[in-house]
């Protein structure tokens, strides 16, 4: 009984030392796994400001084009910065503007291509800009 009483408080120790050991590990891990969620949210959030301030940069570009274009061209009616494709597209009047009756039919002529397919969006914007007696050039 003596030998059992002499080996429980080591016993108690160990277990004790192992658990507590435990709950410190633990610990370290969440906070490790805390502190690599911060960095990533930090890096996030630096490349989507990266990402506006290139944009910001890119219509500023896209403006002084706009600009220039009017300062040579008298048929320049607007500008826009594509962010999707990275691309200023700047609006002229058409000197050869289509009839209604034309841009009609060179939309069904598309829409015969791609027959049970959605139109593509480049299409539509086409033809609208045909309706309207623009088009768009691309820098």
């Amino acid at each position: 009984m003596e030998k059992l009483n002499k080996l429980s408080l080591p016993a108690v120790i160990l277990i004790a030392s192992i658990i507590f050991g435990g709950f410190i590990y633990a610990s370290q891990v969440n906070k490790q796994h805390s502190i690599e969620k911060q960095q990533q949210i930090e890096l996030q959030a630096k490349s989507e400001q990266n990402k506006k301030e290139y944009a910001a940069k890119q219509k500023d570009t896209c403006l002084n084009i706009y600009q220039a274009e009017s300062k040579k061209w008298n048929n320049v009616s607007g500008w826009n910065y594509n962010d999707t494709t990275d691309k200023c597209e700047i609006t002229y009047k058409d000197a050869k503007r289509k009839t209604e009756a034309q841009c009609n039919k060179d939309f069904e002529a598309v829409k015969a291509i791609y027959k049970d397919e959605p139109v593509p969006p480049y299409s539509l914007s086409l033809y609208f800009h045909c309706l309207d007696g623009t088009f768009v050039k691309e820098f």
